[in-house]
């Protein structure tokens, strides 16, 4: 489909955050939007995550989660560690997450489009709903189905942060710089190797840096 295709229709949006992250989990979120939905969204100038100030982060999530029809799957750490096992790709991980956020959200209401910021594996998405039209491209936050849906992504990435800060006692870096290595380190000196497995994604090269 087209860019901006679905603009003004009733459309279900899905977005991750967390997949370039060594600490942390990923997570996937889809929210759907209608005519009345899209208004209220464009008021609090919602827009893609990565444009908005942590600090706004929550507040525009508990706005779209108390209006808006949604779904989350956030696959821990721990359980990202079980399931690489079996699945060795990152993109698996995506397709899966983001086609059952999608089936969720369809439980509840109906739907005939679904927007998809573009992730290697994403086209495959479209033969588990065959009934469905399809907009997968890059750049897809500038629909704000998909902003939505990288907000409330977004801010349950950011809550896990704060609780693991809580947890182990320090605070995990987002992404991966010179201080994820370092902080690695004083997490294996507290806690033990095996700390990594509850907090981190082991199969990227950063473990071996740290270890």
């Amino acid at each position: 489909m087209p860019a901006k295709a679905f603009y003004k229709m009733d459309r279900i949006g899905t977005d991750e955050s967390g997949k370039g992250s060594y600490f942390g989990p990923l997570v996937v979120a889809g929210v759907k939007v209608s005519e009345d939905e899209e208004r209220l969204l464009t008021d609090l100038d919602v827009r893609d995550s990565k444009k908005v100030a942590a600090s706004n982060i929550k507040a525009l999530s508990e706005s779209i989660t108390t209006n808006c029809v949604h779904s989350i799957v956030l696959i821990t750490p721990k359980r990202y560690n079980e399931l690489y096992s079996s699945m060795r790709t990152i993109n698996g991980f995506l397709l899966w997450a983001h086609k059952t956020v999608i089936k969720n959200i369809l439980k509840e209401t109906e739907c005939e489009y679904v927007v998809i910021d573009d992730f290697g594996s994403a086209k495959l998405i479209t033969a588990s709903f065959p009934k469905i039209k399809f907009d997968i491209r890059k750049g897809a936050e500038d629909d704000i189905a998909v902003a939505a849906a990288s907000i409330i992504a977004r801010d349950r990435f950011l809550t896990w942060f704060t609780k693991a800060e809580r947890e182990y006692g320090i605070a995990l870096p987002i992404g991966i710089n010179d201080d994820t290595i370092s902080c690695g380190k004083v997490l294996i000196e507290k806690y033990g190797r095996d700390v990594l497995r509850e907090v981190a994604k082991l199969h990227f090269k950063t473990t071996d840096k740290i270890l």
